[in-house]
């Protein structure tokens, strides 16, 4: 009976001692100290629509300074994903991000897509206020073609949506980046009063700096999604130069958004879809022609892949390489309670 004791002493002493000392060691993602099996207060998700690693030296090489640490570089972690769906090898950029969406393969841009509830939907019911928007140029690809399936599950149901287009309907409510509580009142569609006239006259990035802020400092928890075709029209029609511009606003904001975040406990997701690829010069020289020209994008197809960048509590959810539907799954993740902390605690 006593040699029992001393043995469940023992293993008591040595689980408390291995418990002690695994708190003591500094957890790390990526060289960078890192919270696991965590969520951010404030999460944040990006989709820009044609944007590959391989592109990054666009704002990689063309910087003052080639050593320049550029934001992605920053990120804790990136992943590789698979752009396909039942359908189709490479779907169009709004099918692809649908499907990281819905968590669903079965996506063909119809009201039969939504047969599920959106990913944010599991956020409002812990309690995050949830808020979409998007660019201006996004037309056909915009969220609001599914806004007519009545008889599928809504996509906006007490979500705010920000759109950077011409009123649809009658009644809109107007939002502006420079009134802290236009387009924050109650969740609704919201149109941006800049752009009633002729374009936007407010940019985008600025629209999303002032929204995000604004939306961020009246809730306590919030889920936001940003959905950018800019850069890929850029592509689209050759124009590399500002392509480039486009991605260095993004560089710059991903910069400004991981330095707030080391004391805010934010999570920053960047995902893409539908990438082209672009064969770069050998030679410095022959840089300024293919800037101005643009001569060097395949345009045949697409890449079969696409990509991931996070940061901030959850991020190392995003690692690694999986199917581009999967993104649903590793959003909502998170890893049991030990049975030593339930015990414990």
């Amino acid at each position: 009976m006593d040699n029992r004791k001393i043995d469940f002493k023992n293993i008591l002493l040595f689980l408390l001692s291995s418990l002690l000392l695994g708190c003591a060691s500094r957890a790390t993602l990526g060289t960078r100290n890192h919270v696991f099996s965590d969520k951010g207060k404030h999460i944040i998700w990006f989709q820009i629509e044609g944007l590959l690693p391989e592109h990054l030296p666009l704002i990689k090489y063309t910087n003052e300074k080639a050593t320049d640490t550029i934001s992605f570089e920053k990120m804790s972690c990136s992943g590789t994903l698979w752009s396909h769906n039942l359908y189709e090898m490479r779907p169009e950029p709004d099918l692809g991000f649908m499907s990281q969406i819905l968590g669903s393969q079965n996506i063909k841009g119809e009201c039969s897509d939504i047969d599920r509830k959106p990913i944010w939907s599991y956020f409002q019911e812990k309690g995050y206020e949830v808020a979409v928007l998007e660019s201006s140029g996004m037309g056909k690809r915009s969220l609001a073609k599914y806004g007519s399936c009545k008889e599928k599950v809504d996509l906006f149901s007490d979500i705010h949506f920000w759109r950077r287009s011409k009123i649809k309907e009658k009644d809109a409510k107007l939002f502006h980046y420079l009134d802290d509580r236009s387009g924050l009142e109650t969740p609704g569609t919201y149109y941006d009063k800049s752009c009633q006239e002729r374009g936007c006259f407010v940019t985008f990035i600025n629209n999303l700096k002032s929204m995000w802020k604004n939306f961020k400092n009246k809730n306590a928890k919030t889920f936001t999604v940003v959905r950018d075709s800019r850069y890929s029209d850029e592509l689209n029609k050759e124009n590399i130069e500002e392509a480039m511009v486009i991605l260095r606003e993004w560089d710059k904001y991903f910069s400004e958004l991981i330095s707030q975040s080391n004391s805010r406990p934010v999570t920053i997701l960047v995902t893409s879809s539908a990438g082209r690829g672009i064969e770069f010069p050998k030679k410095g020289e022959q840089w300024a022609r293919f800037i101005k020209k643009g001569k060097s994008i395949l345009y045949r197809n697409q890449s079969l892949t696409s990509a991931a960048w996070s940061f901030g509590p959850g991020a190392e959810n995003f690692c690694g390489l999986y199917e581009e539907d999967k993104i649903f799954n590793r959003i909502l993740w998170a890893p049991e309670k030990r049975f030593l902390d339930e015990l414990l605690f």
